[in-house]
Order: C-alpha cells, then structure tokens, then sequence
C-alpha cells in the first residue's frame, strides 16, 4: 500500500515537471483584445512599448511606459492604462467617444489631458501626485479634486459642473472654470493663483481680495454688479465685459496692459494711472467722456456705442485700431495717429475726415456721418473702405430748357468714371460721359452713385448717397459741352477746354477774366442782377438773384 502511495506521487510531480509552460508571469500582459479592447488603443500600445514584438508586454516594457499620447486616435475605450502603473503623462484628448476613464490604478500621474471627449465621471481620488489637469469640453457634472491638493494647473471648461471646490488646492496658479454653469466660487485659499478664467458663468459676486499675485483675469459673461480689484497689482490682463458692473476702479493696477470692459453700466472710466496699456475696449457703456492723454502706449482702442461728444487721441501715436462708431463726434482729428491700419467712425456727426496723414490706413468706414468730401490720394494702402450712406448734399443738378443734368466730373473728378454703376430709377434716364440726365426734376430725391478707386493693386469700392439740389441755368450756349449756373456766392462755368472766360455786368463792367481755363471756374460776384458770360465765342446770359 506504502509503495503504490508513493508510485502515485511520482506519477504526479513527473507530470508537473514535465507538463509544458503556456501562461506568463504575473506581471507580463498580452497585447489581445481581452486586455486592450479598442483596437486602435491596442494598435498603438503593440507599436508604441512592445519593443520586442512579441506580442506581450513584460514587466520591463510596462514599467518604462510614462507618457501616453493618444489624441485624436477615435479611441473609445483605454481599457488596459492600468497596466501602466509608472504613468506620469496621459493625453487623450479629441477622442470625442471616449466616454470612461479609469486612472485609479495610474497613482503616478502627474499630468493628465483629456480634452474634448464624453466623460461623465471622473475619479482622481487616488492621483494624489496629480500636478496639472485639463478635462475641457466633457459631460462632467461633479468634479472632486479635493485629494489632488499638488494641482498647480486646473482646467474643467466648458463642463455641466454647478459648483467646484477648490479650497483644498492652495498650490494652484491656473484655474479655468469657464462655461460651467457656477453660481459661485471660492478662490480665497488659493493665493498662489496668476491666472483666473471664469467667464460665462452666473456669478455675482468674486472675492479676490486674497489674491494678490493674480496677473490676469477673465471674467466676463456674468451677472456681477461689482468688482474690486484694488489688491491686484500684478493685472495685466482684465476682461470683465458683459456683466453690471456701474463703476469700475482700475487706478491700483498700473500694470496693466490690456482692459476690456465693454458692455457694463459705466459712466465714467479713469485710465489715467494705466501708462502700460496697449489695448482698450470700453465699448457699449455710457461713457460722455475718455481721457486718454496718459495712455501713450495704445495701440487699440474701442470705445463705439458710447456718447462720446469729443474724442482726443493726439498723444497716442502708437495707434493702429481705432474704433469709436455710434457715438456724437463732430471732430476727429487722426494726424498724429500716423500707424493707424484701422478706422471705423461710422455712425458719428462728422462733417470732414482728414486722413492724409495715415498711409498705413487699410481699412475705412466713416459710413453714416456728413462728409461732403473725402480725400484718400494719399491712401495708397487702402484696400477696403465703406462709405456707402453719405448722405451728401448735391447742389450740382442743372435745371436748363427743362432738361435736368448731373455733372458727376464735379462730383467725383473726371478721373473716377469708370467702372460705374448707378441705382436704377425713374428719375435717371441717361448716364453719358459722367452726365446724368433726369426725366424729372430730381430736387429732394436721393441720388445712389457707385465708383472704384484704384491705388496699385488694391481698390476702394466707394458709394455715395446724394441728397439731390437744382440749380437754374440760362439760355442754351453754342457748345453743348459748357454749362454755366449761379451758386450763392457767384457764377459757375464748367466743361471749359483752353479758353478764355471772362464775366460783365449788365452795364459791360467787367467782373472777372481767366485766361486759358481748362475744365472749371467759379467767379465771385458780390451783388444780384444780370450778368454776360463769355467763354471763347459763346456768351449768354445769367441772373443772379
């Protein structure tokens, strides 16, 4: 019995020595699908760390992974990351389905990046070593990062989250909670903070009294009645538009660079302690005043849709956008403002607009304002302007032998003719050469009048609005190309070629003589009556009233 007890034990350590291996050592993982179920996670993961090809991950090979980049792969599941236990990087960010993620036994990250997917949870509870995270545009509703207190750089934009903890992560110097639906929010323990994002929420109040090292704040689209950022100092960056705010003290911050405050309650704005800033939008606010003297480093500036009756910019020559539309300027005045390469005035009470000085200017809207003329031969860069609604008062229409005629050569100069195009009307029955001839007396009517200017390669596509005038002319002259009309200080006579001009009183007193006029000329005359045209052999008679 002894002996076949034995002979049994034999038998069966013989077969255990002799059966042949066919599973790995604990810590060696296949690369198959019942480890790494996606197979884009499995394709990259074969390629990227089985650096023996063989299929299996060994225990070297896992430990050497510590970076993971797998963005925008249409990964939909990383199944098969807990085997890399030496992680300290993991970005997978735009995977767009990728809607779980489990990171519990990745207990050495230190940065993870998992943008632009469909998480709905999140669980860090076990990433104590955890130094930035950026889970922008997911489905999260909760997120606890109360275990993660080495976070130094925190991003959760664009989430469903109602509220966000942050007390606990008093090494954060970047936080981006923007787009998620917070109605408050605690920073006060976060005094190493230097940049704060929280912007489209429903905040109406932020404390940041205890955050003095903060360098930039965004925190517009909010309900916020008030801000104060006296303890700020290191600001450079301040956006707080579309919120309530009523006053706004910026006088601590003379560090600052770049305002925008647009769309608030302000009356007023002292920006005079600002030298540093570059960029200024106060735009849709109740501004009457703007004190910009001090300001000399700006190069951008919106302050449209205020009520701004004045507006000096002399001192800024650093110039280059300026736009300050739907306000009541009746002046500006942009001669100093030599590197200007935007200029957007429109909506305002202008009556003249001189940008000779501004060569670099390359875009121009003085739409909707009084011009009567617009001079831009020194505009050589200018490639887009809109000056279309210039209601232009037009007292150039010729009333002569019932015929009514629109010298558009004096409207525009001869050298802008070509490439025309006229509103259709009834009025208009002719265009020839520059002449508009009206099947009616036009006076009142507005007058639609297209033309390009060219300089180089680049063209200005101008349109002018006129407001439409008449003018009697008198008996009909020897050449059809003459015209000849009072104005109310004197006598015109136009389409003049190389001749003569000269004007008598009716007593053959003479008035005026200008030898060898070509095109125009106007000859005063300082009392009513009737008067003798002479242009070369043609002479008629005018009456002045």
């Amino acid at each position: 019995m002894k002996t076949q007890k034995c002979l049994l034990l034999l038998t069966a350590v013989t077969a255990i020595l002799f059966t042949p291996v066919c599973t790995f050592a604990a810590d060696n993982v296949s690369i198959t699908e019942a480890n790494f179920p996606d197979a884009i996670f499995r394709q990259y993961v074969q390629k990227n760390f089985d650096t023996d090809n063989n299929s299996v991950l060994s225990d070297a090979e896992l430990s050497a992974v510590t970076e993971i980049i797998v963005t925008q792969k249409k990964i939909k599941s990383l199944a098969g990351i807990e085997y890399f236990t030496n992680l300290t990087e993991l970005y997978c960010d735009y995977n767009y389905s990728l809607s779980t993620l489990d990171v519990s036994k990745n207990t050495a990250l230190e940065s993870l990046s998992c943008n632009y997917n469909s998480l709905s949870t999140l669980d860090l509870s076990k990433n104590t070593a955890l130094e930035s995270l950026f889970c922008d545009y997911n489905s999260l509703s909760t997120l606890d990062v109360s275990n993660n207190t080495a976070l130094t750089y925190l991003s959760c934009y664009h989430n469903y989250l109602s509220t966000l903890d942050v007390s606990n992560n008093t090494a954060l110097i970047y936080l981006n909670c923007s787009e998620c639906s917070l109605s408050a929010l605690d920073v006060s323990n976060n005094t190493a903070l230097e940049s704060l994002s929280c912007n489209y929420n429903s905040l109406s109040t932020l404390d940041l009294s205890k955050n003095t090292a903060l360098e930039s704040l965004f925190c517009d689209y909010n309900s916020l009645s008030t801000l104060d950022v006296s303890n700020n100092t290191a600001l450079t960056y301040l956006n707080c538009y579309h919120n309530s705010l009523s006053t706004l003290d910026v006088s601590k911050n003379t560090a600052l660079e770049s305002l925008s405050c647009s769309y608030n309650h302000l009356s007023t704005l002292d920006v005079s302690n600002n030298t540093a800033l570059t960029e200024l939008e106060c735009r849709h606010n109740s501004l009457s005043t703007l004190d910009l003297s001090n300001n000399t480093a700006l190069s951008v500036l919106y302050c449209d849709n205020n009520s701004l009756s004045t507006l000096d910019v002399s001192k800024n020559t650093a110039l280059t956008n300026l736009y300050c539309s739907f306000n009541s300027l009746s002046t500006l005045d942009v001669s100093n403002n030599t590197a200007l390469f935007w200029l957007d005035c429109c909506y305002n009470s202008l009556s003249t607009l001189d940008v000779s000085n501004n060569a670099a200017l390359e875009i121009l809207d003085c739409d909707y304002n009084s011009l009567s003329t617009l001079d831009v031969s020194n505009n050589a860069a200018l490639g887009w302007a809109i000056c279309d609604s210039q209601y232009v008062e037009c007292k150039s229409v010729i009333s002569q032998d019932g015929i009514f005629k629109l010298d558009m050569r004096k409207v525009v100069g001869a050298e802008n003719l070509d490439d025309v195009s006229i509103d259709v009307s009834y009025l208009v029955t002719s265009y020839e050469d520059g002449i508009v001839t009206f099947s009616t007396d036009p006076a009142g009517q507005s007058f639609v009048y297209r033309y390009s200017l060219s300089f180089g390669d680049e063209i200005m596509n101008v349109t002018l609005n006129l407001n439409l005038a008449t003018v009697s002319a008198v008996e009909s002259v020897k050449d059809s190309r003459l015209s000849v009309y009072t104005v109310s200080e004197g006598i015109v006579v136009s389409g003049v070629e190389n001749a003569e001009v000269s004007v008598y009183d009716i007593s053959g007193v003479g008035m005026g003589s200008f030898p060898s006029v070509t095109g125009q000329v106007e000859i005063p005359v300082s009392q009513a009556g009737i008067y003798v045209v002479k242009c070369g052999d043609n002479i008629t008679k005018v009456l002045v009233k």
